[in-house]
């Protein structure tokens, strides 16, 4: 399997990590205890770089995107 991690973030309020992947151009998520792993979205276009999380709202920078 490949992959290019770019970012991580630990949400410690839901007990989640999240990370991006640029290769996949995804952001998944796994549960601090490592179940509940999913995929929260999959941009194929996109070469998706950093995350960051504001109160309710995660954001993503990506290389094609504006």
């Amino acid at each position: 399997m490949n992959c290019m991690f770019k970012s991580i973030y630990i949400m410690v309020s839901d007990e989640k990590l999240y990370w991006s992947d640029s290769y996949m151009n995804t952001i998944s998520y796994i549960g601090l205890d490592g179940n509940n792993r999913g995929e929260l979205t999959h941009d194929p276009r996109a070469d998706i770089m950093h995350i960051a999380v504001y109160g309710s709202h995660l954001y993503y920078t990506a290389v094609n995107r504006q």
